[in-house]
């Protein structure tokens, strides 16, 4: 019996490490560096950027109410909750007038929650509705686990997107959260063959036709379900008027001189760093960068290049303090990290104003703006896909930088001598004991999978 029992202890121990060497290892071993790219340029546009989270919902429904012909949804986390379930009956009654719909969710973070929803069983079973859910876990591929989509888009026929980093959550969408994120869309208007809508049409249906992106369907649906659906869609109507008024998408928009998608490689697998590489060729042509990111979790290679940068031009980084921060593993490995971070002529912006900031900007000079999912980190660099949108639009780099500007009242500004500012605002916080005690853990052991956060 103690034979049996050490030889099951021994192959459970076997399995147990074979499981993490596949988890973090293969993500570690990256393609050489590529020649960095701009992209290319789409004019003619208009763009508007949803900063506040109640109107990202607002506008989400705007747009699904005006579809006609069809509607693609990509988003890495797509909950059941309250703003979850708007947008699920929001689609469900656009389906109802015979609007395709295409979802494409992260097999992990976007599957995992949607599969217990009797809501999104009941409209996976529509005939003109088709979800696919990107790399779904497989217990026998453990090593291909990481690999996930990071891309959050939401396509109207062939007249409107609106791309950023919010996920499908209550975090994110509506006034259904105590402690909101804060984040940022850019809701483009585009037609025709060279526009920015047609690139990410292509880019979509590249990752849907991908081997990986698996066709869901829900079981049978039950007829209360498709009829609560229906109530909560009435009910919309009355809480949110405004998103099924008459919307005059012109004055609702400022239009563009060009914008650009960007995007990195789409399949399961380390990558090379195609999109941070295409980054740093768009900040090596301006005088004076601005990052807003949630995270800085750099490797050798983007420090070199974050100091190449530093070099020559004033490089700015707005990011979460480590004290109110929302994600321990972020805040525990900037905390390892300020120094490199500063060393590389980076100054940091550390802001403490009460909300978790998820916003993923980029701005240059006073023209270019950079907004999308890429996260300043070396998951978004070499693990997940990412979508970023270059848009040259003085009003809107004015707009975000004002919003940059006033978040850095209550931010700490560190300049690379580590002399430390207080903006006008700015209260340090402070974190529950066991919180703190958790991320001082994480400090000791989060090298060992660092490239992985």
């Amino acid at each position: 019996m103690k034979k049996l029992f050490k030889r099951a202890v021994l192959v459970l121990a076997v399995l147990t490490a074979y499981v993490l060497a596949s988890l973090v290892l293969p993500p570690a071993v990256r393609p050489k560096a590529e020649e960095s790219a701009l992209g290319s340029d789409a004019a003619g546009e208009r763009v508007a950027c949803i900063d506040d989270n109640v109107d990202a919902l607002i506008w989400r429904l705007r747009m699904i109410e005006s579809a006609e012909e069809e509607i693609v949804l990509t988003t890495f986390g797509f909950s059941t909750g309250s703003s979850g379930k708007d947008m699920l009956c929001a689609l469900h009654a656009a389906a109802e007038r015979g609007v395709k719909i295409r979802l494409l969710l992260d097999g992990f973070h976007g599957g995992k929650t949607m599969r217990g929803s009797a809501e999104f069983q009941a409209l996976s079973t529509l005939p003109n509705v088709e979800v696919r859910l990107y790399n779904e876990i497989d217990l026998l591929q453990p090593w291909k686990a990481n690999y996930r989509m990071h891309d959050k888009y939401l396509i109207v026929d062939d007249t409107m997107y609106m791309l950023g980093g919010r996920n499908t959550n209550d975090l994110f969408l509506g006034a259904y959260s105590a402690a909101p994120n804060i984040d940022r869309d850019i809701l483009v208007c585009a037609s025709g063959a060279d526009s920015s809508l047609r690139q990410l049409r292509v880019y979509f249906e590249t990752v849907w036709a991908l081997p990986d992106c698996r066709t869901y369907k829900g079981g049978d649906a039950q007829d209360e379900t498709f009829a609560a659906l229906r109530n909560r869609y009435e009910t919309l109507k009355t809480f949110y008027p405004a998103a099924f008024g008459f919307t005059d998408w012109a004055s609702e928009t400022i239009p563009a001189n060009a914008v650009t998608l960007l995007t990195g490689s789409v399949g399961v697998g380390t990558k090379a760093p195609t999109l941070w590489k295409s980054l740093c060729a768009y900040m090596s042509q301006g005088e004076t960068i601005l990052i807003q990111t949630p995270y800085v979790i750099c490797g050798g290679e983007m420090y070199d290049d974050l100091a190449a940068l530093c070099a020559e031009r004033a490089v700015t980084i707005l990011t979460n303090s480590p004290e109110t921060g929302a994600n321990p593993f972020g805040c525990a490995d900037y905390l390892n990290q300020r120094d490199e971070i500063l060393d590389t002529g980076a100054s940091i912006l550390e802001y403490a104003g009460g909300h978790s900031l998820h916003a993923k900007t980029i701005l240059i000079d006073e023209n270019i703006s950079i907004v999308g999912s890429f996260n300043m980190d070396m998951r978004s660099t070499y693990i997940d896909t990412e979508t970023m949108l270059v848009i040259d639009c003085p009003a809107l780099n004015a707009q975000l930088r004002q919003g940059i500007q006033e978040m850095a009242e209550d931010s700490l500004y560190i300049s690379p001598d580590g002399t430390e500012i207080p903006g006008a605002s700015y209260e340090q916080g402070t974190r529950p004991f066991w919180s703190s005690l958790g991320i001082q853990l994480l400090r000791i052991v989060e090298g060992l999978f660092r490239h992985l956060l």
